[in-house]
């Protein structure tokens, strides 16, 4: 075994120049996934020590509406003997006494808030569990941006519902909200007691009720879970504990992470396609020594051993340049994403992170190097003799050799991704691209040799089909490695395009400006005189009702708790099924809204009809595994209600319309308790400003959303999240470009005997210049061609299936960047073989 290694070791640095190619190809292809291992663990260790900061307690019970008596008996039954504060958090309407107004997030706590955590307020004053310092009746404490867009200081004056507070303290840090990301609103803190006189909580109120509790020991916190989640007959209640935190308020980074996680596997897959090429060439120039010793007696599982040691070898010392390069990157890209993610304290890594991602990068080098490496530990002593023999022709039977590296590659892309779905698609596309590029440069290939044949060109020319015709596997190699970066360059640049269009999509006249919600049925009347009177219509009026699902097809609809390992499809499936609905009921769809499977119904019901149908939005439908035909059972305020299934829709979200998952036909919920929900635009944007005081003023319980704001902060994130996704294809492009580097450099020494041999048959260097100016010019067309054509094909398998986006070519931005990366790719390979040109015969040939 110790000879073994030593014969490892000596046959590794005789050949250093393609022992240095490998190890950064291996470092750059590891560089993605160690950098978002090391991403995620960071963010993770953060939420854990904030979480319970973040949570306010070590556990918590809350509803999107007031607890009713029999569960604040089981709530007091099984916590009562712990310290607990109450929570009450909506979203109103805040005005001023110039008549200003916006929407804020509203929190009304007691005097024992918060029970971890605190508050950092103006004059220096903080207030956590050690230093309790209290609201007073009818004061409130503002956020610091409510402070600037408002313009009001400390002693003034706030109208929130019916009544007027002043303005004891602003908050310059809240650590409940430290990780939160993307809100609606700034938030105020008011006295719950003193909530309860302003007339916001009433009836079809959109509000939350939180019970927080401080349990100190972490088992007691879930074992106590557990029995309440058993104990509670409405999925919708949510049970947290600390741990939980993280995934509620980071849930956008997740994505993010999957997404560039995803991307990060590209390089993996362009490193992969150099390490077939390079580990073939370290084998070759060690042929004779393996056949001397194989005929000597060393048996296959020897030389096997061998190989699989020096691929050992090489994937830790990659992985240790990778992780050393992290450490610097990793810092830079947290603070390029600046609030998004919020990062407090020293960045640790973790050494058993790294040795975990270590095993898995040698493992699928290992199951991509096997096929070779299995291939020449067989091969008879004679045929090693004649390096010659020793080829990698495409082959069905050499496919099949690819099997457990395909196989690696799928589970690293859905354990990347946490989700199946996204994890096979990924993977199928891809491999599916490189197959497809591989086919495509055959048959480019095979009509080059019979233009060859038919045709005649100039020397150079000739010379360059001829060469490339010569040498099938690297030309192909070349064009699948660049042709996979393009398709990159192509994908990255149409997703944002499509998610651009989807964000902005649709007749921007239609678009509603203000979002009216919480609209009391007797108060409907009311808001149409005061909209109609700025001469303003009152659009989209719809009316919400609050219910859960209570049997599908007969059988309970059951609380779905999370696990261990939650892929997004079954975290997905758990928000839905663990939370309330909303219902509604309309006579005729609206332009936002399309049938995509089932069959339309009356949407106003007959008389002769005894069945109720609905409608369900076709993505919710696949969370909750609904199906048409499938029987539901709903409770409205204790009443049951049992509906069919009629047909499934697909609703445009970004519309910014009112539309919900379920919808019943006109006349089965009507007399229902409800409140409203509507919307209104106007070009006039002052006009629409009066409108929003006048609507407040009179009718201070409702709350109205700026949509053009909501949109201008779902822009933010996308960008934020697009400038970590372009980062992470800007390390892709460049893993190819250094791939195709050490392809071309390889080949050094078997283009430099040929430039040699035409030198000495005459050829001037300025004739071989323009033979590798034409071969390279062919090469770089080529991958730029299948590159567009993959990419095409990726984007819109990538915007139909994951973001049921539209698919609208890029036409500003795709030409700008596939122009500069063949540039690129021409000039890197140009440079070093001018520089073979340059040479003198004598060194070319000894090169």
């Amino acid at each position: 075994m110790i000879n073994l290694i030593r014969l490892s070791h000596r046959d590794l640095f005789s050949q250093k120049k393609q022992v240095l190619f490998l190890i950064l190809n291996l470092t750059l292809g590891f560089l993605g996934l160690f950098f978002l291992e090391n991403l995620k663990e960071v963010v993770q260790k953060q939420s854990h020590l904030k979480s319970k900061e973040i949570l306010g307690a070590d556990l918590a019970v809350s509803a999107r509406r007031l607890f009713n008596q029999q569960e604040l008996q089981i709530i007091k039954k099984e916590l009562d003997s712990f310290e607990t504060s109450d929570v009450l958090e909506l979203y109103s309407m805040v005005a001023t006494e110039e008549g200003e107004s916006r929407l804020t997030e509203v929190k009304a706590i007691d005097d024992r808030y918060p029970l971890y955590g605190g508050l950092k307020l103006s004059d220096g004053l903080y207030t956590n569990q050690e230093k309790k310092l209290i609201l007073n009746p009818f004061e409130v404490w503002i956020s610091e941006d409510l402070k600037f867009s408002l313009n009001k200081k400390r002693g003034d004056i706030l109208k929130i519902g019916e009544k007027e507070f002043k303005v004891s303290q602003i908050i310059l840090d809240d650590s409940s909200s430290s990780w939160r990301g993307f809100s609606l609103a700034p938030r105020v803190y008011v006295r719950i007691q003193d909530l309860k006189q302003t007339g916001l909580v009433r009836y079809g109120s959109t509000l939350a009720q939180v019970k927080l509790f401080r349990i100190e020991e972490q088992k007691q916190s879930l074992s106590l879970k557990t029995e309440l989640q058993k104990k509670m007959l409405d999925p919708a209640i949510k049970v947290r504990v600390p741990s939980e935190t993280s995934e509620q308020v980071s849930r956008v980074f997740r994505y993010l992470s999957y997404f560039l996680g995803l991307t990060s596997l590209v390089a993996l897959l362009l490193v992969a396609l150099s390490l077939i090429f390079l580990f073939k060439n370290l084998i070759q120039k060690r042929l004779n020594e393996m056949a001397t010793l194989k005929s000597m007696g060393m048996g296959h599982q020897s030389i096997a051993f061998i190989y699989c040691y020096q691929v050992f070898l090489l994937s830790v010392v990659a992985a240790g340049l990778a992780e050393a390069f992290n450490f610097f990157l990793l810092p830079l890209f947290m603070g390029a994403l600046g609030e998004f993610v919020k990062i407090e304290g020293d960045i640790i890594f973790d050494f058993s992170s790294m040795i975990k991602m270590t095993i898995l990068g040698f493992l699928f080098c290992l199951s991509v190097c096997w096929p070779l490496i299995r291939k020449v530990s067989y091969m008879r002593v004679n045929s090693l003799f004649q390096e010659s023999r020793f080829d990698f022709t495409i082959s069905i039977q050499r496919w099949f050799d690819f099997i457990p590296s395909f196989i690696c590659f799928i589970l690293l892309s859905i354990w990347q991704s946490q989700s199946i779905k996204l994890g096979l698609i990924f993977s199928a596309t891809f491999i599916g691209a490189i197959a497809f590029s591989f086919l495509l440069g055959l048959l480019f290939l095979s009509f080059l040799a019979k233009i060859v044949k038919k045709c005649s060109f100039p020397y150079e020319v000739s010379i360059a089909l001829k060469m490339m015709l010569r040498k099938k596997m690297t030309t192909l190699l070349s064009v699948a490695v660049l042709s996979l970066s393009s398709l990159l360059i192509v994908l990255i640049l149409q997703v944002k395009e499509g998610l651009n269009q989807q964000l902005s999509g649709g007749d921007e006249s239609e678009r509603p400006h203000f979002f009216i919600f919480d609209i009391q049925e007797e108060q409907v009347e009311e808001l149409q005189k005061l909209v109609s009177s700025k001469g303003i219509s009152l659009e989209n009026l719809s009316p919400m009702i609050r219910a859960r699902i209570l049997q599908v097809n007969g059988e309970t609809f059951q609380r779905v708790e999370n696990s261990d390992f939650e892929t997004q499809e079954d975290e997905a499936q758990r928000r839905m099924t663990n939370r309330g609905v909303n219902l509604t009921y309309r006579r005729e769809l609206d332009s936002s809204e399309e049938i995509v499977e089932g069959e339309s119904f009356a949407l106003t019901k007959t008389q002769e009809s005894d069945t109720n149908f609905v409608s369900i939005e076709q993505r919710y439908a696949q969370r909750l595994n609904l199906h048409i035909g499938d029987e539901l059972v709903f409770d409205i305020q204790g009443v049951e209600i049992k509906a069919v299934i009629k047909n499934f829709r697909k609703v445009r979200w970004t519309s910014f319309k009112p539309n919900f998952f379920i919808q019943f036909q006109d006349g089965v919920l009507n007399e229902a308790p409800k409140t409203f929900i509507a919307t209104i635009r106007h070009s006039d944007k002052n006009l629409l400003r009066q409108t929003q005081r006048l609507v407040v003023r009179n009718l201070p319980n409702l709350s109205l959303i700026d949509v053009s704001v909501l949109i201008k902060k779902i822009r933010e994130i996308f960008h934020k999240i697009l400038e970590a996704v372009m980062l992470m294809t800007y390390l892709c492009l460049f893993v190819g470009l250094i791939v195709f580097f050490s392809l071309m450099s390889s080949q050094s020494r078997e283009k430099a005997y040929d430039i040699g041999i035409l030198k000495t048959l005459g050829s001037s260097n300025q004739s071989l210049n323009r033979w590798v100016f034409c071969e390279i010019s062919i090469l770089c067309f080529s991958f730029v061609v299948i590159g567009v054509l993959l990419g095409a094909g990726t984007s819109h398998i990538f915007l139909k299936v994951l973001f049921d986006a539209d698919f609208v070519f890029n036409l500003r931005e795709i030409p700008l960047y596939l122009l500069c990366y063949m540039l690129l790719s021409f000039m890197i390979p140009y440079i070093v073989m001018r520089q073979l040109t340059s040479l003198k015969t004598k060194n070319l040939v000894s090169y």
